[in-house]
């Protein structure tokens, strides 16, 4: 056998070890799927019997409010627990009721800083600022010129003067 023909064999052999191994595959699957879906099945009669005796048995307020009192979807988690699904009117009272809080917060923000009293406030804590700051920049001038070293061009004998009351030669 030459080299080529070896390499065929092993290359054909390889390819029927992958098929067989694909279809095994394929069959577990396969396998999987329908016990899953066969306990999706089991799991959905029980919850539609659970469901049937609360909603049949549903609790009046005491006292009407106004509002009608909804009774969602029951949902039993695996360990026991019963979860009730909110409803569509739910979910968008609880979706828009945050971003109303916001824009209600915003509101009250801007009538505060628009009051008279306030923006007062706001301008006189300005102009302190202002006059702070220009007194420090004055300040500080005054003392970058008591400090400089100035040079006596006029010929005094050649002393500078370094602004605090003494001659340097």
């Amino acid at each position: 056998m030459s080299g080529l023909e070896v390499l065929g064999v092993a290359a054909s052999t390889l390819a029927l070890a992958l098929g067989v191994v694909v279809v095994l595959v394929v069959r577990a699957h396969r396998r999987q799927t329908a016990q899953l879906q066969a306990a999706i099945d089991v799991l959905a009669a029980d919850v539609k019997a659970a469901q049937r005796p609360l909603k049949e048995t549903a609790p009046e307020p005491a006292e009407p409010s106004g509002r009608t009192l909804v009774v969602g979807e029951v949902v039993w988690t695996p360990d026991g627990r019963s979860v009730v699904v909110p409803t569509t009117s739910q979910v968008i009272d609880a979706t828009l009721g945050r971003p109303l809080v916001r824009a209600a917060v915003l509101g009250h923000g801007i009538r505060r800083a628009l009051r008279a009293e306030h923006r007062d406030r706001v301008r006189s804590m300005m102009r302190r600022e202002f006059h702070r700051r220009r007194k420090l920049r004055l300040r500080a001038g005054r003392r970058a010129a008591r400090l400089a070293i100035v040079r006596d061009d006029q010929g005094f004998g050649g002393l500078e003067d370094t602004g605090r009351g003494e001659a340097v030669s």
